[in-house]
């Protein structure tokens, strides 16, 4: 009897002991994830950007801790634009064992130096990333977005159901991301590798693969492959739009009859180049430009 209490006691006191330690290295690891949180805010504002928080709290025990932080306002006064979220939900993706982290995003809009708004309702982030840089290696880092509102009309309006990226960077890239950064990113050989997209918007539906690099004007230069349904519907508003002259759609219509795509749409050759998007060599529509803040 004395043995099996023993025994009992031991196990007890095991217990108790991994507890308290479980206990110690959680709150260590939300220690680390909240250091890293203000070392990326503190990296941001070095860099010129005011950030305000409103609250921040950290939760989550005994799973792997959270930081939640609340009513976030970024702002540019040298660019002019000023980002509102409503809360982060920033989770040590790797329990604090290694730089992978995971961003969850609710409630965010952008006001441009224009006046121009974007807003999306929510984005999650996950990767192998540090407060002031993307690693480059082949471990993916993923993006997904949803209900997403542009300021201009494209394609059948200026709402996109859904946007998923999932891929690695062949170079490291600091952030915050500013033209100077992106130059050295580029003269360095640095490429995104896009192992798969998904765009969703009403009837469009594009999934495929690219390269992305800059080219030396810093706007993107791409190659892949997209396989897409919906397409007719997508030329025939572009073109109702004016984005697309009438015969250039009717061409891209007659290249969608020739080639014979699977069950799920066509599937054709994807490039990027001076601002033009091009299927199978056939330019597709003019592209915005991308003003990189300074």
């Amino acid at each position: 009897m004395r043995s099996k209490h023993k025994i009992s006691v031991i196990i007890l006191i095991s217990f108790a002991a991994s507890f308290i330690l479980y206990i110690g290295f959680w709150f260590g690891t939300a220690f680390l994830l909240e250091n890293a949180a203000k070392r990326a805010i503190n990296n941001w504002q070095e860099h010129g950007y005011t950030i305000r928080i409103v609250k921040s709290e950290k939760r989550n025990f005994p799973f792997p801790p959270q930081l939640i932080l609340q009513d976030i306002s970024i702002s540019s006064e040298q660019e002019g634009w000023f980002s509102y979220i409503e809360e982060i939900d920033f989770t040590s993706s790797l329990f604090g064992l290694a730089p992978g982290y995971r961003l969850d995003i609710q409630n965010s809009a952008a006001t441009l130096a224009n006046g121009n708004v974007i807003a999306i309702k929510s984005a999650h982030i996950e990767g192998n990333f540090l407060p002031s840089s993307l690693i480059a290696d082949r471990s993916k880092m993923t993006l997904t977005a949803t209900d997403i509102d542009l300021p201009m009309k494209w394609g059948f309006s200026n709402h996109i159901d859904q946007i998923e990226i999932s891929g690695y960077l062949d170079k490291d890239l600091d952030l915050p991301l500013s033209k100077a950064q992106m130059q050295l990113w580029r003269d360095s050989g640095g490429a995104l590798q896009i192992e798969e997209f998904f765009f969703q918007q009403q009837e469009l539906s594009l999934r495929g693969n690219m390269t992305l690099a800059l080219d030396q004007e810093m706007q993107p230069l791409a190659a892949g492959v997209v396989t897409g349904s919906g397409l007719d519907q997508l030329i025939d508003q572009l073109v109702f739009q004016e984005k697309l002259k009438p015969m250039a759609g009717l061409l891209i219509k007659q290249l969608i009859t020739q080639v014979k795509g699977s069950s799920n749409g066509i599937t054709s050759a994807l490039s990027i180049q001076s601002n033009y998007l091009y299927l199978d060599a056939q330019r597709v529509i003019k592209l915005p430009s991308i003003i990189w803040p300074n």
